[in-house]
């Protein structure tokens, strides 16, 4: 092993145990950025803070661009014809000297770096599969390291160069600021006797940089079949070709689902709620009778999409109503008026419970029971409850209507609605 390799073996393992992660590094590099603006700069935490922030906005056009050459460069390095052309070139070395992969793997980066930077970074990340699985001695740590050569030697000497084409752009910002006093154009940079010079000798002692590097079979880091396998995955993986429309394809899906165990209108969403001391309980400003012995119990609601079931602790009392009352904001089940009737002790209290169910009914029992107090101001007590029977016998819907057809034809009494009721039944 040449002294060079043992160097990048002991630089590699101190690398691996010490050199933190990128995001941590990015991190560090934008406090120390910070600190070097408050400290030398003389900004203050909220300048510096700011102008952070701003700038992050002012690269979006810049970011723009880059994303855009990272997406067609990665449409290119996976298209079939490229994939072809990686088969191709990674079959080219021996794979029983590992030394001709890393050039290989150096060498391509080195080139398609100089023709641009985005296109190097996503084409190399790509061929570097291939290259694993022909050449399974190379060494990975190496072939990965050869995979970002030409980004570290020759990319800015090449047709990306940020500052070249900078200063050959018409109108940019060191013109603007008087830094420049005209263009430069490519031919006395990028395109210059020196600079491609330069890009030949920077590239070639990284080449044979990485020539030296090479360990010895015993001290190589390869990878398995398997590791092999899943890193090819997503350059050789296919989806399904299919020409069925995306409906049909649904109706295909859901025919090979397997039924739920429940159905979904049987999910019921779960709400602790009290049975207030009248036997009510009022979810979401909608009110619901439960049993008369419910009242002050704790219960739990349970809200599906027609209907709210209400159970009691110990599951003794239980009600079903429907989500949404047909008439106002309070829903009674057959005989719950009577029920929680029976439970009110004293007569005062009682016709009071009777008033207020006539009350629920909306605007026409209230103007209803205006005109009859008004009306029979002594006997009106004795209509209340004669009212209140016939609502439990025909139903808030049926009741209601007869309210109407009372008030229209100014008819104030309970004799007359109860009359009205039997004209209907008959």
């Amino acid at each position: 092993m040449s002294v060079l390799a043992r160097a990048g073996l002991a630089i590699t393992r101190w690398t691996e145990r010490w050199v933190p992660d990128s995001w941590v590094i990015a991190v560090f590099l934008t406090l120390v950025v910070a600190g070097l603006a408050i400290g030398a700069g003389g900004a203050s935490p909220a300048v510096a803070l700011d102008a952070w922030g701003r700038g992050l906005w002012a690269l979006l056009a810049l970011a723009m661009q880059f994303t855009l050459m990272m997406v067609v460069s990665y449409a290119c390095a996976v298209s079939p014809p490229v994939k072809r052309l990686f088969e191709w070139m990674a079959s080219r070395p021996d794979p029983e000297r590992p030394r001709q992969a890393i050039l290989l793997m150096g060498l391509f980066s080195t080139v398609t770096a100089w023709l641009n930077w985005a296109f190097s970074l996503v084409v190399c990340a790509a061929f570097l599969p291939f290259i694993v699985r022909a050449n399974p001695r190379a060494d990975f740590r190496l072939l990965v390291t050869c995979a970002y050569l030409g980004l570290g030697t020759v990319w800015h000497t090449g047709l990306s160069g940020s500052a070249p084409l900078i200063i050959a752009t018409p109108d940019n910002f060191l013109i603007k600021s008087g830094v420049l006093q005209e263009l430069i154009p490519t031919t006395r940079t990028m395109f210059s006797l020196f600079n491609v010079g330069y890009a030949l000798v920077a590239g070639c002692i990284g080449l044979i940089i990485i020539a030296l590097l090479v360990p010895p079979a015993d001290a190589a880091l390869t990878v398995s079949d398997e590791q092999t396998a899943r890193l090819m995955t997503a350059h050789t993986g296919k989806a399904r070709p299919t020409m069925m429309i995306p409906a049909e394809r649904l109706a295909a899906e859901q025919a090979r689902m397997k039924p739920l165990a429940i159905l979904p209108a049987e999910y019921g969403l779960l709400f602790p709620v009290q049975v207030g001391p009248t036997a009510m309980v009022e979810f979401q400003g909608i009110r619901y009778a439960m049993p008369a012995g419910a009242c002050g119990i704790p219960a739990t609601l349970h809200l599906y999409p027609d209907r709210v079931r209400i159970s009691t602790a110990g599951g003794r009392f239980e009600s079903t109503h429907p989500r949404f009352p047909q008439l106002g904001r309070t829903s009674y089940l057959a005989g719950q008026r009577a029920g929680q009737l029976a439970a009110v002790a004293g007569a005062r209290k009682r016709l009071y419970f009777m008033r207020e169910r006539i009350l629920e009914l909306g605007p026409v029992g209230e103007g209803y029971l205006t005109e009859l107090i008004h009306a029979r101001p002594f006997t009106w007590k004795a209509d209340v409850e004669a009212l209140f029977a016939l609502l439990e016998e025909v139903g808030d819907g049926r009741f209601l209507k007869l309210l109407q057809r009372a008030l229209f034809q100014r008819l104030y009494g309970a004799e007359y609605i109860v009359r009205m009721a039997a004209e209907v039944a008959s």
